[in-house]
């Protein structure tokens, strides 16, 4: 199942949460997602969340919900450097 309906999937309830040994708590439907993917669903649950913590007052979870909203935005946008990122600055080509 992919994020779309794994999303779908949280809004209607459908997702138990739980595996069916009562292992730890673990949604069946991302247990296989790639990590960059993982980091963009968990940067829209803490934002989700820190929002309804800000509504009601909750300054200090709001705040510890802001921190992971950032790391998982950070995860989720990083990308690779390329060659040109690579090289030490007084290498690159001068134009006139």
């Amino acid at each position: 199942m992919g994020l779309m309906a794994a999303k779908k999937a949280r809004k209607s309830g459908s997702l138990s949460g739980f595996s069916e040994q009562g292992e730890a708590f673990q949604p069946r439907s991302l247990a296989r997602v790639e990590a960059t993917e993982c980091a963009h669903y968990i940067a829209d649950l803490s934002l989700e969340l820190r929002n309804l913590a800000r509504r009601n007052g909750l300054k200090f979870l709001a705040q510890l919900l802001e921190m992971a909203f950032q790391e998982a935005f950070l995860i989720a946008h990083r990308t690779e450097p390329t060659e040109a990122d690579l090289k030490p600055p007084g290498h690159a080509r001068e134009t006139s």
